[in-house]
């Protein structure tokens, strides 16, 4: 599935000034204390920093027929969302944690997307059994404190028959995480000296765990998926509209650019389409 992008740089603007426009007197929460899409410098740095990702998976996306219903889990800003709404008329619904749809979902109301509250968890969630045609889940399961299994077996149980998972995830095996071992840094976020706001043990840990190419491709087949499409994508490795300016991403990626043109498994992301066949 590709399609053109004629109107992704101008969609991507018109979010950025519904961003500026946010009413930010309220404070909202996430459930982990963030103000969310209130905190609209790192809004619009989520929005140009993840350029090249939204762009090649709206790319993907967009060829699907009107009518197809599409959910996105753990849609984020959804930024993702309103460009294929917008832009090709597609179906879309999202599924957030009930606590974080005021902080991170406004502007997927303002455009009129469905959220449905819920989350992959041991129980079941509220959606019923084959009841989309693709299921997307962008930097999500890096998040996850269940089995990964678990949630794809969930994912499996959601999506119609012949229907598809669209999974990008952090390449544990890129070389940005090469380079940090090889230079003696940890590559796990680190603990805050003051945890005394802590609910959780791992409340502030960015990534619980991250994947290898394989270890996602057997993953899924063990969810019944069979694999349609894997790749090492670079949208990770470009820079974005937001980082150009900045010499230090700029000299960054120069530098190894050349190394992950060459080699793609020391790329940053792992995208990876899973069908269900059943």
């Amino acid at each position: 599935m590709t399609a053109d992008m004629p109107k992704f740089d101008k969609t991507m603007e018109r979010i950025a000034c519904e961003i500026d426009a946010i009413n930010d007197e309220q404070e909202v929460y996430d459930h982990q204390g963030g103000r969310g899409i209130r905190n609209k410098n790192h809004a619009k740095h989520s929005l140009f920093g993840g350029y090249h990702r939204i762009r090649e998976t709206a790319k993907y996306i967009s060829p699907v027929r009107p009518g197809k219903k599409i959910l996105n889990i753990g849609p984020g800003y959804g930024f993702l969302d309103i460009i294929l709404k917008e832009d090709f008329a597609l179906d879309l619904t999202e599924m957030e944690i009930e606590e974080n749809i005021p902080a991170y979902c406004l502007l997927s109301k303002l455009h009129g997307i469905p959220i449905i509250p819920g989350e992959l968890s041991k129980k079941q969630c509220s959606i019923a059994d084959s009841s989309f045609d693709i299921v997307i889940f962008s930097e999500v399961i890096e998040h996850l404190r269940i089995s990964t299994l678990r949630a794809l077996l969930e994912i499996k149980r959601i999506l119609k028959s012949g229907g598809r998972l669209l999974l990008t995830t952090p390449n544990m095996a890129r070389l940005t995480t090469i380079l940090r071992l090889l230079m003696g840094r940890n590559v796990v976020e680190e603990f805050p000296d003051d945890d005394s706001q802590l609910n959780h043990i791992t409340d502030k840990m960015t990534h619980i765990c991250e994947y290898t190419m394989n270890e996602l491709k057997s993953l899924m087949g063990r969810a019944g998926f069979e694999i349609a499409e894997a790749k090492y994508s670079l949208s990770h490795d470009k820079l974005g509209p937001g980082q150009v300016s900045n010499w230090k991403y700029k000299f960054a990626r120069l530098l190894l650019l050349p190394p992950l043109k060459l080699v793609p498994s020391l790329r940053s992301p792992i995208f990876i389409v899973g069908q269900k066949t059943e």
